[in-house]
């Protein structure tokens, strides 16, 4: 199912194009009676078909103020004769103001007449239903499409579905090989479906494309669902951030690592060369390459000697052999020289190694470096840097 974001751009998309009615919304007539006495009875499958198709309706249309939609509510439709009155299982009324106050929808007060009717049948109500009540809603009321579906499993499968020709007669709407009915006045689909946890059939609305309209269940679903998708998306985006900037300050001058420890490596991280025993620098610069993403870059305190040891020796040297791939490959941007007695547990100056593994275009062959080594102030304890 698509997202809720995607459902709301189908169903702009997808809304029916209508003129607005002629009358005003009307509260109500004195005269005619917006409720009657007797208590609504209903099987369980009837009610979770009329309440689940009812909302469905009522969320779709509900970015449009000129729709309403209503579920058993009275419909007087001629003047002055108060027994003339229906009341459908659920009903579209296209034109009229969605938010004005009704107890009753008059058709001659509002200047329509609704533009789709649904009948769910009962075994009480179901003869008339397919017969006397097809005829009054297309003919006598001015309906343009009625429908009636039977929701009771132990019942057969019944859907079928009506409309007012242009000559004024009443035609029979042609399901598809998958015995889908089509609303030309609503531009939905309907099919039904078996729902077993609730033993009901399920009669379901669908856009024109196929995109099934929600339930209160799947929308609340796909609410939850996004949920996590947005707070997995962040924290892919922060895990990212972290991998296209990092930085780090390293144990200088480590000894615990040896030649095993590097060839066993199960991330491939020293692909630029072994780090000798005696230091570790060079294993840490490799290892925060590794984490980077290829567009990232990093900041590493280390000690002077991993940018200096090995420098102008023509015998091997492990440190020098690694450094020179580091330039080589564009990956070092810059060197950044500290001042001396900058840290609490030692006096050895330091320096900020500067990668970037897309150094731009301008700064290739090239590598910055910056003397820090005497802009600080002297403190009581320690020396900050100044800015």
């Amino acid at each position: 199912m698509d997202t809720l974001k995607d459902f709301e751009f189908k169903g702009r998309k997808y809304m029916p194009v209508f003129p607005k009615a002629s009358g005003k919304p009307t509260d109500h007539i004195d005269g005619y009676p917006y409720e009657d006495d007797k208590p609504m009875s209903a099987t369980i499958p009837h009610s979770v078909q009329l309440q689940t198709f009812f909302g469905q309706l009522l969320r779709y249309f509900a970015i449009n103020e000129y729709v309403l939609v209503g579920a058993d509510n009275f419909i007087y439709y001629h003047e002055g004769d108060p027994t003339k009155c229906v009341a459908p299982d659920v009903f579209v009324v296209l034109g009229v103001e969605k938010a004005a106050s009704r107890r009753s929808f008059y058709t001659w007060a509002e200047g329509a007449v609704p533009a789709a009717v649904f009948e769910f049948l009962s075994e009480s109500t179901a003869a008339h239903d397919r017969n006397e009540k097809v005829r009054l809603y297309l003919m006598d009321i001015g309906v343009s499409e009625c429908f009636i579906h039977q929701p009771h499993l132990d019942e057969p499968p019944e859907f079928h579905g009506w409309r007012r020709s242009f000559s004024g007669g009443i035609v029979e709407i042609a399901p598809d090989e998958q015995g889908v009915l089509f609303s030309e006045t609503l531009n939905l689909r309907f099919q039904w479906e078996i729902d077993q946890p609730q033993n009901v059939r399920l009669l379901r609305p669908y856009l024109p494309d196929g995109t099934p309209i929600p339930t209160d269940i799947e929308e609340h679903d796909l609410m939850v669902e996004e949920q996590h998708l947005r707070e997995a998306a962040q924290a892919q985006a922060e895990e990212e951030a972290q991998r296209r900037q990092e930085a780090a300050n390293p144990m200088w001058n480590q000894k615990e690592y040896n030649d095993t420890f590097y060839a066993n490596d199960p991330w491939k991280r020293f692909s630029y060369g072994v780090a000798p025993s005696s230091s570790a620098d060079w294993a840490w610069v490799q290892h925060m390459l590794a984490s980077l993403e290829k567009t990232g870059r990093a900041a590493i305190v280390l000690d002077t000697g991993a940018v200096s040891r090995g420098s102008g020796s023509k015998q091997t040297n492990r440190e020098r052999d690694i450094r020179k791939q580091f330039v080589e490959n564009e990956l070092i941007e810059g060197v950044i020289l500290l001042p001396e007695n900058l840290f609490y547990n030692t006096s050895a100056p330091g320096i900020i190694l500067l990668l970037n593994c897309r150094k731009p275009t301008e700064r290739k062959a090239q590598i910055l470096l910056i003397n820090l080594s005497n802009l600080f102030r002297q403190a009581e304890t320690e020396k900050p840097l100044d800015r």
